[in-house]
């Protein structure tokens, strides 16, 4: 098998590191959508009848089956690295419209028919997932920096291998023994040295899952070391002619 210049262990690294995320964030989505769950109960408070929408604003985690009829979005299995809130159930099915009110309507049959004036919107859900969802993000972004902790997830130092790693069986022209991760001028050249990286979040999703990094590459093939300047001299001072 040819060699992959250590491309399928960095790779198994990152799915490594993508397990450990997935452990550590698990249980701050449940967090964050428990919070912002009792933001919305709260906030529904003020349309109690029966209190049976609010009894049902209710949690779902990753792999399971959301309420039939629950509002937004009827059934759904979560899918991983997500939790959902949602309201009502198959025998709740009025959130949508303490949500967003009702239109004037005819009601009743011939001499008992009238217009109902309609009601006016008690909006409960979105309000309160506007009120926790701040805070729901910092128990996110604070569980993913704990499992990169935890985990070991050092991204960067992982690219910095792997790099190293392909450096040393592509035809470079330059020693493995002279690629090296240092402050200091090389003793020999060429040579390679490894600098400075950095891992910028994309935040292209809440999960944190995409992130650049940006690594620095020292090729050296010419010695620039400074001379010692010369000693400057200073001015003699000019001598007298003797007359002629």
């Amino acid at each position: 098998m040819a060699d992959d210049g250590g491309l399928a262990k960095f790779q198994r690294r990152l799915q490594a590191m993508r397990l450990a995320a997935s452990g550590s964030v698990a249980p701050a989505l449940l967090q964050g959508a428990n919070e912002i769950a009792a933001f919305q109960r709260a906030a529904a408070q003020s349309s109690r009848k029966t209190g049976a929408l609010i009894d049902n604003i209710k949690v779902t985690g990753p792999g399971q089956a959301t309420p039939s009829h629950s509002q937004p979005g009827g059934q759904m299995v979560v899918p991983e690295n997500m939790a959902v809130v949602t309201a009502g159930n198959s025998g709740v099915r009025y959130a949508h419209l303490v949500e967003y009110g009702t239109c004037p309507r005819m009601q009743g049959q011939g001499t008992q028919a009238d217009v109902h004036p309609g009601t006016a919107a008690q909006p409960f859900f979105w309000p309160g997932f506007r009120l926790g969802r701040s805070k729901a993000l910092k128990h996110i972004k604070r569980a993913i920096d704990k499992g990169r902790e935890g985990g070991e997830m050092n991204i960067d130092l992982e690219v910095q291998k792997a790099i190293r790693a392909r450096l040393t069986t592509w035809a470079v022209g330059v020693p493995a023994a002279q690629i090296l991760d240092t402050s200091q001028p090389p003793a020999k050249l060429p040579a390679i040295i490894l600098g400075d990286s950095q891992a910028v979040d994309e935040e292209t999703s809440l999960r944190r899952a995409h992130t650049r990094v940006y690594h620095t590459l020292h090729v050296c093939v010419k010695s620039h070391r400074l001379k010692a300047p010369r000693p400057s001299r200073a001015p003699s001072a000019p001598q007298s002619m003797p007359p002629a």
